[in-house]
C-alpha cells in the first residue's frame, strides 16, 4: 500500500465560551512534506461582559469615557450625557464614540412629541434609535461600550433586540452600564446579567477612581 504524502488532522480548541478555533494541520508520516495551519475566527480569551452599576451620579459614565479614551480607535458605542440650561437639567442626549461623533436626543423635560414617560422626562424613542441602532449594527471593532441599558433605552424594541444579539454573538468585549435596582431589575438587564460570562461591578465613591485602570489592565492582559 502506497503511503500518503501527508495526513490532515483537524483539531478544535476551545478559545472562549462561545467560539471555537479550528486548526487544520497537514503532517507527513516519515517526513513533513506539507504543513499548513489555518486559523478560523481567532479570538483571545475570555470574552468579557462587564456591567457597571451604582447609584445615580456616582461616576459610571465617567468610567466608560475614561476606558474609551484609553482604547481610542479600538472601541465603538455610545454614552449618555446630561443636557443642562442655566444649571438646570432638561434632559439627556446620546453621543457616539469614535472619530465621527454623532449626537441625538434621548429624553427631554419639555417635548413636542407624545412619547413614553420616565418621571418628568419624555423619551424620544425614534431620535434615540436613529443614533443607537446604526452604531450597534456597525460594530466592527474589538470593544463595545453601551451607556446605558436602562429604562429609557428599553422603550426601543430595536435596541433590546440588538443588545441581546451582541451579548450572545459579539466576538469582543462589552462594557455597559445598567441601573441600580432596589427591586426587580428590567427584564433585559436580568437576562444579560445571567449570562455565564457576565460580571457585575458595583461602582462606589471609594472604588470609582480605580475601576478604569482595572478594566484596561484586564483587557490588555488578554489581548
Amino acid at each position: 500500500m502506497t503511503q500518503p504524502h501527508y495526513l490532515t488532522i483537524y483539531l478544535s480548541i476551545y478559545l472562549s465560551r462561545s467560539k471555537l478555533k479550528k486548526i487544520s494541520c497537514s503532517l507527513g508520516f516519515s517526513t513533513i512534506t506539507k504543513y499548513k495551519i489555518q486559523i478560523v475566527n481567532w479570538r483571545k480569551i475570555p470574552i468579557m461582559r462587564i456591567l457597571l452599576t451604582g447609584y445615580p451620579g456616582v461616576g459610571k459614565t465617567t468610567i466608560c469615557r475614561k476606558v474609551s479614551e484609553e482604547l481610542r480607535g479600538e472601541v465603538t458605542g455610545f454614552y449618555t450625557e446630561e443636557v443642562r440650561v442655566n444649571g438646570t437639567r432638561i434632559g439627556f442626549d446620546i453621543v457616539t464614540l469614535g472619530d465621527n461623533e454623532q449626537r441625538g436626543i434621548l429624553a427631554r423635560t419639555v417635548s413636542q412629541i407624545n412619547g413614553p414617560k420616565v418621571g418628568q422626562y419624555t423619551v424620544h424613542v425614534t431620535d434615540f434609535e436613529t443614533i443607537a441602532i446604526p452604531c450597534l449594527k456597525a460594530v466592527g471593532r474589538q470593544y463595545l461600550v453601551v451607556d446605558e441599558i436602562g429604562k429609557m433605552e428599553s422603550f426601543s424594541q430595536k435596541f433590546k433586540q440588538e443588545i441581546r444579539k451582541l451579548f450572545t454573538e459579539f466576538d469582543g468585549d462589552i462594557i455597559a452600564i445598567i441601573p441600580h435596582s432596589r427591586g426587580s431589575p428590567l427584564p433585559l438587564v436580568q437576562e444579560i446579567s445571567e449570562l455565564s460570562n457576565t460580571e457585575i461591578i458595583m461602582v462606589t465613591k471609594e472604588n470609582r477612581d480605580s475601576i478604569p485602570t482595572q478594566i484596561i489592565n484586564r483587557i490588555k492582559n488578554y489581548s
